[in-house]
C-alpha cells in the first residue's frame, strides 16, 4: 500500500506492460476502506483516472469531500491537505468484467463512506 503519488507512478509503469487492463483502486484511512474506484475505462489510461485525485485544477469529488470534512472540523487548508496526503492507496489489475464486478462486490461488502453507487 502506498501514497497516491507512489500509486500513480506504479500504475504508469504497469499500464505500459499491460495496456488493455483496468485498475481497481482502494483508498484507506486509518485502516478502514473509505473509497473504491476504477481506472482505465474508455479512452483514458488507468493512471489518468487516479491522476484526477492528485493535482487536478479542480479537486476530484472524492478529494473535495475529504477536504470539506476536515474544514468543517475547523482544520486549515494545510491540515486538510495533510489528512488527504495520509490516505493509503492500493490497486489491482484485471480485465473489464472482473474489475467492474469486483468493484460492485467490494462496495456492497464494505460500504465505503465515499462511494454512493452499488450500496
Amino acid at each position: 500500500m502506498n501514497s497516491l503519488l507512489e500509486t500513480i507512478q506504479e500504475v504508469k509503469e504497469v499500464e505500459k506492460l499491460q495496456p488493455n487492463k483496468l485498475i481497481l483502486y482502494k483508498v484507506y484511512e486509518e485502516g478502514s476502506l473509505i473509497y473504491i474506484g476504477i481506472g482505465g475505462k474508455g479512452k483514458r489510461k488507468p493512471s489518468g483516472r487516479i491522476m484526477e485525485h492528485y493535482k487536478a485544477t479542480m479537486p476530484s469529488s472524492f478529494k473535495w469531500k475529504i477536504l470539506e470534512r476536515e474544514w468543517l472540523k475547523g482544520k486549515s487548508r494545510v491540515e486538510a491537505e495533510s489528512i488527504w496526503d495520509s490516505l493509503v492507496w492500493n490497486y489491482e489489475l484485471g480485465d473489464k468484467d472482473y474489475i467492474e464486478s469486483k468493484e460492485q462486490e467490494l462496495i456492497k461488502q464494505y460500504q465505503p463512506p465515499y462511494n454512493i453507487e452499488f450500496k
